[in-house]
């Protein structure tokens, strides 16, 4: 009968070693390993918008000669066709690059000109505003001009529409040559776009 005690004790000690030996590896284990969180993703921009731009408008200058009877400036008639890209950098930032030929009738007179220029624009692709810096070279009225022109420039719906108003320096035949613009374009890509459209919605709901 003196035995069973020290059964008892046995049984105990053993059970109070199990837990030790289990807190101890509970303790120095070492703590799960968590994931880094993700980056925060950024913001995708749109893709390059090609444009075509055929813009109609006049250009008024001072007269070369007094005409008696006349006033002191004269208009003409003044049209654009630029190749470019509506290019978005930022969420409200566009940079618009653009290659074209300008015709302009000074005095009764044709002038044909290529262009170069990049505006930066700012707004969304609802509206837009910005100043359009443009170098200017070409044939000035029968002599050789150079020149810059510069303006301000607001373009509307996916810039289906803009309108600038600006002005425009050229250095030809040792005389420099400034005229006031106003434009009024359309995208022709953008325009092409609608009518396709129009027309596969017209022959699926004829």
């Amino acid at each position: 009968m003196a035995s069973r005690p020290t059964t008892t004790a046995l049984s105990s000690r053993t059970l109070q070693t199990h837990l030790l030996l289990s807190l101890t590896l509970v303790a120095v284990s070492p703590a799960p390993e968590t994931s880094p969180a993700p980056p925060p993703a950024r913001r995708k921009h749109e893709r390059p918008r090609p444009t075509l731009r055929l813009g109609f408008g006049g250009a008024y200058a001072p007269r070369s000669a007094p005409v008696a009877g006349a006033s002191r400036t004269a208009g003409g008639l003044s049209i654009d066709l630029a190749l470019g890209a509506s290019v978005q950098v930022h969420k409200h930032v566009f940079l618009w690059p653009e290659l074209g030929y300008s015709y302009s009738v000074r005095e009764g007179h044709a002038g044909h000109f290529f262009t170069a220029g990049l505006a930066p624009m700012f707004g969304t692709n609802l509206a837009q505003v910005g100043l359009a810096p443009r170098l200017v070279t070409g044939d000035a009225w029968g002599a050789t001009g150079v020149g810059l022109r510069s303006g301000l420039v607001g373009s509307f719906g996916l810039n289906i529409l803009s309108v600038e108003l600006g002005h425009q320096w050229l250095r030809a035949g040792g005389r420099d040559l400034h005229d006031g613009r106003f434009m009024i374009s359309v995208d022709l890509v953008t325009v092409m776009k609608a009518v396709a459209v129009l027309a596969l919605a017209r022959s699926i709901f004829r």
